[in-house]
């Protein structure tokens, strides 16, 4: 297999993946692990390139409120849920 028919078929492979995940009506993915994957790439980000960013005037500001936002909503739906499912049950 030459490499650009590998580059291929891993392109397919992903598109297929993207697709299958876009589709999905239930992502079948952890929402703390994704919260803390999120924190780990803004925090990995500002490592990386923070000073130049900000030289630059730019900020990952926006980014942390955002994820502060999604964080602190995901954990009030967890707690909801948990409720439920103690009426429910």
């Amino acid at each position: 297999m030459s490499v650009c028919q590998y580059s291929l078929s891993v392109g397919r492979y992903w598109a297929e993946a993207a697709r299958y995940l876009a589709d999905s009506l239930i992502l079948p993915l952890s929402s703390t692990r994704y919260a803390a994957a999120l924190r780990d790439m803004v925090d990995q980000l500002d490592r990386d390139h923070g000073p130049l960013m900000r030289a630059n005037g730019l900020t990952l500001g926006l980014a942390a409120d955002c994820l502060f936002v999604f964080v602190f909503v995901l954990g009030q739906l967890l707690v909801f849920l948990s409720d439920l499912a103690v009426l429910l049950f």
